[in-house]
């Protein structure tokens, strides 16, 4: 459906994910690539070891946020865009406070309890011992990550984008780099890294909770009563808890799988494969996360047609700007791994593995979002149920035999499967697709500066260092994907978001 008319009964929503989206995107490189500097910065210093038992505890912190929320943070941001949608402050006010006070409570809590337990879990289950100082450090988190994520998607629900960005993208990660940086000159190796880590959470809990206030006055004036529609809200959220909890399985479970099946030098290794694959979803966070609320609002007014044509739209979008990101992933991985040390080189196939698993995901994972933000979140419990069992079953299968590299074997498989289930269930709900005859142009544009880069890299190799040769590589291929999809053919939809895009990522100049 790519005709004038339909473009221009779309251009409020096309300009609000446009604009959404390079606020998002412009945000989420920078914090991205801060965050992965600090991982940088802590792997090489530390070393795989001891950089596995970092990441065992950022695991564990991880799960504890999602079930601390429980569901919520999803919750009030379909219910926020609703209530606002409907000018009911009273009922947006119930939401955001029902939301925030339920998750401070469970929080408590559950990192009183992994406190408590620490030593047990250190020991029984993955039989390192350092671990349990670690584990007890990463609780005292646990409450103000939680309020913190609900906080931030209260703003997101008001289809303001730039303070989620602020918080999480900026500012968390910009405080944990200058606080590693210090730590370490004082000579603090593993306690450095995670009191940086806890130092940005703290700070970032209370910049979450002004921008809330700042987004919504309501929240602190005594004379709007709120109204709650708690039973409606965690009826709709409890199944995105268990949705959540599966999904984060899926993403974090291999982490703690090598970590009970093999040494925490291995966890290192393939923390380090596992958080470069991870550039990959910055595209697909950037785009999802403002198509979110749209897709609540459209459906819940019934309008299919609109929601069909910008779904198509979206995933055409994350796609085609993803796809020469993976290719440049898996076809530089030995050479990113490389920075980090030669300790981590072991993982290169693991990156590779893990990087076209975000191939799969750019191409199809929008389905998801889809099928939880039209209210179907059963759905999507089963479905994260589902990919969480297969990826298990498959870590007990191959883990203990392939290694790190089962592991990312078991990740590809999971996602591989879940997506295309997921394009099937969107399609018998609601007669809809993520395909456009147009996506044809990345693979075709992505393929041939594929084999122009990979022709000049064999003549490069061995003339420089791993950064000159992924410098020179990616300028070459990225010039000649802009060129060539340029030349097969840009329509209107597609300039308005590069436009965006361009402005958002100049903007400071």
């Amino acid at each position: 459906m790519r005709n004038s008319n339909a473009s221009s009964i779309l251009s409020p929503e096309i300009t609000i994910i446009a604009k959404g989206a390079g606020i998002v995107f412009s945000g989420t490189i920078i914090g991205t690539g801060l965050r992965y500097l600090f991982e940088f910065m802590v792997a090489r210093n530390l070393g795989p070891d001891l950089f596995g038992l970092f990441f065992l505890g950022f695991s564990t912190v991880k799960i504890a946020e999602i079930i601390s929320t429980l569901g919520l943070h999803r919750g009030v941001l379909r219910f926020v865009a609703l209530f606002q949608g409907a000018g009911d402050e009273a009922r947006t006010k119930g939401a955001i406070l029902f939301s925030v006070r339920t998750t401070l409570v469970v929080s408590i809590i559950l990192g009183i309890s992994m406190f408590m337990l620490s030593p047990f879990v250190s020991l029984h289950i993955f039989h390192k011992a350092g671990l349990a100082s670690v584990l007890r450090l990463f609780a005292l988190v646990v409450p103000f990550i939680a309020v913190t994520t609900i906080l931030v998607f209260c703003t997101q629900g008001f289809k303001i984008m730039k303070y989620r960005v602020l918080v999480r993208e900026l500012f968390e990660p910009g405080i944990r780099i200058i606080a590693v940086v210090f730590l370490f000159i004082l000579g603090f190796k593993l306690m450095g890294a995670i009191l940086a880590f806890i130092a940005s959470i703290l700070l970032g809990t209370i910049l979450a909770l002004v921008y809330t206030k700042k987004t919504f006055p309501p929240l602190m004036d005594k004379g709007t009563r709120p109204l709650f529609e708690s039973k409606e809200i965690l009826n709709y959220s409890w199944p995105l808890l268990l949705a959540e909890f599966f999904g984060l399985i899926v993403m974090w479970i291999n982490i703690l799988m090598i970590g009970y099946f093999k040494s925490s030098d291995e966890v290192g290794i393939y923390s380090a494969s596992h958080r470069t694959a991870l550039l990959g979803e910055v595209i697909f966070i950037s785009f999802n996360a403002i198509f979110s609320p749209i897709i609540a609002d459209l459906y819940h007014r019934k309008e299919q047609e609109r929601l069909a044509h910008l779904f198509k739209l979206v995933n055409k979008w994350i796609f085609s700007l993803n796809f020469p990101v993976c290719l440049l992933m898996v076809f530089f991985a030995s050479d990113l791994l490389r920075l980090f040390g030669n300790r981590y080189l072991p993982g290169t196939m693991c990156l590779v593995l893990l990087g076209t698993a975000q191939l799969v995901n750019s191409a199809l994972g929008s389905s998801g979002f889809l099928i939880m933000m039209s209210g179907k979140s059963r759905i999507n419990l089963i479905n994260n149920i589902f990919t969480a069992l297969l990826n298990i079953g498959l870590n007990v299968l191959l883990i203990p035999t392939y290694g790190i590299l089962g592991a990312a074997l078991s990740f590809l498989a999971s996602v591989s499967v879940v997506n295309v289930i997921m394009v099937i269930e969107v399609y018998a709900l609601f007669r809809i697709h993520p395909f456009r005859t147009d996506m044809y142009k990345s693979p075709l544009a992505g393929g041939i500066s594929f084999i122009i880069m990979a022709l000049l890299i064999r003549f490069l190799r061995g003339t420089g260092n791993s950064f000159f040769l992924m410098g020179t590589g990616s300028v070459i291929f990225l010039l000649s994907y802009g060129l060539l999809t340029k030349a097969l053919g840009i329509g209107e939809e597609d300039k308005i978001v590069l436009q965006r895009l361009k402005a958002k990522l100049l903007l400071s100049k």
